[in-house]
């Protein structure tokens, strides 16, 4: 296939050795909601809900994909939820685990438009969100 058929981040991640990587976070509950479900025979069962806080886990993975390597896949966990600076010390690790530039595409979570990651841009790290990704929650 020829570069004029590349979509345009393909052809910047192509001329600069970029790793192109497709970046995402989750976050999961550690605690099940319902505790005991069962009932003697014949009996409806009584759900006995699990009260207070529960514990929180999130997960940031990096799906990276260079021409001519294997693909790489980077991730951390932590308890509780990512925030910018959090997503700023994952993506230095990754730029330095890969030792080349970086093409971060991902959605348009709040923490990825935040002042403190736009200040955070660095030589080697060139941003962008998904095309037709919407901006805020519908």
């Amino acid at each position: 296939m020829g570069r004029a058929h590349l979509a345009r981040h393909r052809k910047k991640g192509a001329e600069s050795g970029a790793w192109i990587c497709f970046a995402d976070e989750s976050g999961t509950s550690l605690t099940g909601a319902v505790q005991c479900t069962w009932a003697p025979a014949g009996q409806t069962p009584a759900l006995h809900v699990v009260k207070g806080s529960q514990t929180k886990l999130s997960v940031a993975a990096l799906c990276c994909y260079r021409p001519g390597q294997q693909p790489r896949m980077l991730y951390r966990s932590r308890p509780g939820w990512y925030h910018d600076r959090d997503l700023i010390t994952l993506l230095d690790a990754a730029h330095q685990e890969l030792a080349a530039p970086i093409l971060l595409v991902w959605d348009n979570l709040s923490a990825h438009r935040s002042h403190r990651m736009r200040r955070h841009r660095r030589p080697g790290l060139v941003g962008g969100g998904v095309p037709g990704a919407p901006t805020r929650p519908s």
